[in-house]
């Protein structure tokens, strides 16, 4: 036990802290971190953070007092992807969206993206995530974020890459009625490998158009859509 330290810890359980900012440069260096601890239990969190230099101890200091900045910059210095994911969480719940998104893509969360992007309306994030998405094989966060664009034939190519094939026609079916025919054509095809008769009798628009009630309105309608696509306007409009 060096007496230093006593002195120092006795102070502090005193609530003297003008005595023990005077004996804290009588402590050796590498006791700061066991002082930073000591204060840390004692209640005293920012004076255990302006003493302590282990920086992961620095880090959960800095987290628990809610100082964003400090977290930052120790992360900065020493980055993994679990405290840019922490930092992150912890961000948002400050309402600093900008940090927020920096940590988020740092940390790879691609759900937490996706709930940023998508509840800030965030067109060019949400595509970016979609690409992002794709690359890292979360297809189902990318067709999310094709889907909230609007983004029909990329839902398409997404689905038909998973072997999903089904719900490829059906999103066809009531996003894409001209794409309906070619979906039908490879859910035919896939599922002529396993039952060939199920897959006869899938019908297909082209040959029963009779049996699509309101095919035609659909694709008049698909068609204006295309010449009225999605813009980008404040959400009070």
């Amino acid at each position: 036990m060096l007496l230093s330290v006593i002195e120092y810890q006795t102070a502090v359980v005193r609530r003297d802290f003008e005595a023990a900012a005077a004996l804290l440069p009588t402590v050796p260096r590498e006791e700061y971190n066991r002082i930073a601890r000591f204060l840390e239990a004692q209640g005293f969190k920012e004076q255990a953070l302006a003493v302590a230099t282990d920086p992961e101890h620095q880090f959960e200091l800095a987290v628990q007092l809610g100082k964003l900045q400090a977290a930052y910059e120790i992360t900065t210095q020493q980055p993994s992807e679990s405290k840019w994911k922490q930092l992150g969480d912890l961000a948002l719940v400050s309402s600093d969206l900008q940090l927020a998104e920096e940590c988020l893509v740092r940390a790879a969360d691609l759900p937490g993206l996706l709930l940023l992007y998508s509840s800030c309306g965030h067109a060019e994030g949400l595509e970016k995530l979609a690409e992002l998405a794709r690359k890292k094989g979360k297809l189902n966060i990318s067709f999310i974020c094709s889907f909230l664009r609007g983004k029909t034939e990329a839902c398409l190519e997404l689905l038909l890459s998973a072997g999903r094939a089904p719900e490829a026609a059906f999103l066809a079916r009531t996003y894409a009625p001209s794409r309906m025919s070619d979906m039908v054509k490879v859910w035919r095809e896939e599922l002529a490998k396993v039952n060939p008769k199920a897959a006869d009798s899938i019908a297909d628009p082209l040959d029963y158009p009779n049996l699509f009630e309101g095919l035609h309105h659909a694709l008049l309608a698909e068609d204006w859509l295309k010449k009225h696509p999605l813009h980008e306007a404040p959400a009070n409009v």
